[in-house]
């Protein structure tokens, strides 16, 4: 009796290890696609967006973090797409087995059982809905579960998900379809970018209003139904009308976002730029020049440092960026001067460190 119980439970080992052999040998022979480029975004110091740009490919993917998108909208995600998502190893062998024998029985493909893990794998690394690719989108889960968290894996789905044309990833379609930041969509919002990414084109409402209203309440009965959010709450969302239009992504500051996403390389890039001195600074500048125009000066630049951690904290390249007729967008900050007019303050210090001149006297520029 012993013996067989000695040769079963080596078997199991045997097994076990033999099937990690081969998850490990399968990972080193066949690594994970490339991760997507990401839109650069510039933030202030108070972490307000003040610029981003598309990708390499030409997409708006803003790099999603967790601690910045609403609860209501990662609840809504994982509820409608996983709901046991932090419990399976990026497959729901249930759900396999469910979709399968639907599919089987119904003579059609009824289901998918996509894990968010292996929408993610998809998104990864697209190719036509099959069994056999199905099999290696199941394989490639179980891979980005072996080299991330669970954290990782949902910020990098919700930065790819996509949401019509060349808007991919839940921070891009909550500022280009509700002009806000992902943390600021009220319930009804978040429910709406839950359920686009089902049919990114047809449910875009910047384009098929009525469409994305009728499958947004949709999701929103479903939800009272399974109780998935306070109920009054979902009652609210029901009658909370979607805004037609799309915005464009903000452009605070260009001057100063054009340098720093010009000589940086991270995709995300927060800035000691303080919006309320920028603010002030842009508004000084254009008084002045707008008073001095009649002395023929059409345009001017203002650079403000905090002198305590010789950092910027307002950064004006010209006094309207638009302006082409005062070459706006000609950086005034970074334009070549003349070593002679730079030397002048300091000749000025010098002269009434050395007692020639007082505050109040000009010092002859000859």
């Amino acid at each position: 009796m012993w013996p067989i119980k000695r040769i079963l439970k080596s078997k199991i080992v045997l097994i076990i290890v033999g099937f990690v052999l081969s998850i490990i040998i399968l990972d080193k022979l066949f690594p994970l696609p490339q991760l997507k480029p990401y839109s650069k975004v510039i933030t202030a110091k108070d972490g307000t967006l003040l610029s981003a740009y598309l990708s390499s490919d030409d997409k708006w993917r803003m790099r999603t973090r967790l601690d910045e998108v609403s609860p209501y909208l990662i609840r809504a995600i994982i509820e409608k797409e996983d709901s046991w998502f932090y419990w399976h190893p990026g497959i729901n062998p249930f759900a396999v087995l469910r979709a399968l024998y639907s599919n089987i029985t119904s003579g059609r493909r009824v289901s998918g059982a996509s894990t968010i893990t292996m929408q993610l794998a998809r998104m990864m690394d697209p190719a036509e809905r099959t069994y056999a690719n199905k099999f290696i989108e199941m394989l490639r889960a179980v891979q980005l579960e072996l080299h991330y968290s669970k954290r990782e894996i949902l910020e990098m789905y919700l930065s790819y998900l996509p949401f019509g044309g060349n808007v991919e990833g839940v921070k891009s379609a909550s500022y280009i379809y509700f002009n806000r930041p992902p943390d600021k969509l009220s319930l009804a919002q978040s429910i709406m970018l839950a359920v686009i990414p089902n049919d990114p084109n047809m449910l875009r409402p910047d384009r098929t209003v009525p469409q994305s209203i009728s499958y947004r309440n949709y999701w929103i009965n479903k939800f009272i139904k399974d109780k998935a959010f306070p109920v009054n709450d979902l009652k609210d969302a029901l009658s909370e009308p979607l805004n037609s239009q799309r915005y464009a992504i903000p452009n605070n500051a260009p001057h100063f976002s054009y340098y720093v996403a010009n000589n940086y390389k991270s995709d995300e890039l927060k800035t000691t730029l303080n919006p309320r001195i920028q603010t002030i600074a842009e508004k000084l500048l254009l008084n002045y020049v707008n008073r001095v125009k009649p002395l023929e000066v059409s345009n001017g630049a203002v650079l403000v440092i905090d002198n305590k951690s010789s950092s910027v904290a307002a950064y004006c390249g010209s006094a309207d960026f638009y302006d082409n007729q005062a070459s706006g967008q000609v950086n005034g900050v970074e334009a070549v001067r003349s070593p002679g007019s730079t030397l002048k303050p300091g000749l000025y210090a010098l002269a009434m460190d050395h007692g020639l001149i007082t505050p109040k006297m000009k010092l002859l520029d000859i």
